[in-house]
């Protein structure tokens, strides 16, 4: 419940900058697409099984991601890869 609230506050400042920005969260009414996939080409992990997020330092973790798409200058970031999917195919 508190991510709605975030989601709100974020998008309120960034509007209160004079940017637009609208988004939604997590796989229900007003969602963008697939989390994990926009999560993967941000930076943030990369994209296990399930679409779930994988990240080189806290895992599984952070089941939640939330898009939110805004015409704010964000330097760009590009996706990672520190081997976790090397590891899920040699490991038996």
């Amino acid at each position: 419940m508190r991510g709605h609230y975030l989601s709100c506050y974020i998008k309120d400042f960034t509007r209160g900058l004079g940017y637009t920005m609208v988004g939604a969260g997590g796989t229900g009414i007003g969602c963008v697409g697939a989390t994990g996939g926009f999560a993967a080409l941000s930076g943030l992990g990369e994209l296990g099984r399930a679409s779930y997020i994988i990240h080189p330092k806290y895992g599984l973790t952070n089941r939640a991601m939330w898009m939110h798409f805004t015409d704010f200058p964000i330097v760009p970031t590009r996706p990672i890869d520190f081997g976790s999917r090397e590891f899920c195919m040699t490991c038996k």
